[in-house]
């Protein structure tokens, strides 16, 4: 130790020297190149969660495009059976796809503390609120979100191409048939003449 003190004062007493320069210089550069493990974490995390974001994503995507097939192909076969609409091609494009809402369990705790010291009164209220996940167990084993309620996509707009489509008439029953299933409005509904 004494060899280092004796080592600092000798570089102390001289302005500018090398010996001095180059130890600050080399300390500087291993802090700057000291290698940061939190940075790689989140980065391996991010990447490990980015499969599973990105099928979630095409899974909602790939349920929206079947649900939307789906109600095409019902609005079709009805519209079919219609006089004087004949051939019929319909399209839809969803606001929202619907979805799954799961029953939770939720716990509301009320505290209230009130102190009384030599006339001060102090008083604090404290509100908990837990919410879990509902599961049912499946004959499997496997346990599932207990699902309350189902909500049905919200249509944007329908277009509808059929042999029938330049009678007004049989237009406008197309359309008074869209607004009755769907509840959009009238504009954003159109009714075209099939090729």
């Amino acid at each position: 130790m004494k060899q280092w003190l004796d080592f600092w004062e000798k570089c102390k007493g001289k302005k500018g020297s090398p010996v001095l320069i180059g130890l600050l210089v080399g300390l500087l550069l291993l802090v700057i190149t000291w290698p940061d493990n939190s940075s790689k974490k989140q980065n391996t995390q991010t990447k490990t969660n980015a499969p599973a974001v990105e099928n979630n994503v095409r899974n909602t995507e790939d349920l929206a495009q079947e649900r939307t097939q789906r109600m095409e192909q019902r609005l079709e076969e009805v519209l079919r059976e219609v006089d004087g609409v004949g051939e019929v091609k319909v399209m839809i494009t969803l606001r929202s796809c619907g979805a799954y809402i799961v029953e939770k369990d939720t716990r509301t705790s009320n505290s209230q503390n009130t102190q009384d010291q030599s006339g001060d009164k102090s008083t604090a209220d404290a509100q908990d609120f837990e919410e879990n996940t509902v599961f049912e167990k499946q004959e499997n084993g496997a346990e599932t979100p207990y699902v309350k309620e189902i909500t049905e996509p919200e249509v944007e707009g329908v277009i509808v191409a059929a042999d029938g489509g330049n009678n007004a008439k049989t237009a406008a029953d197309i359309t008074d048939a869209v607004v009755a299933l769907f509840g959009i409005e009238v504009h954003k509904i159109k009714v075209m003449k099939k090729v």
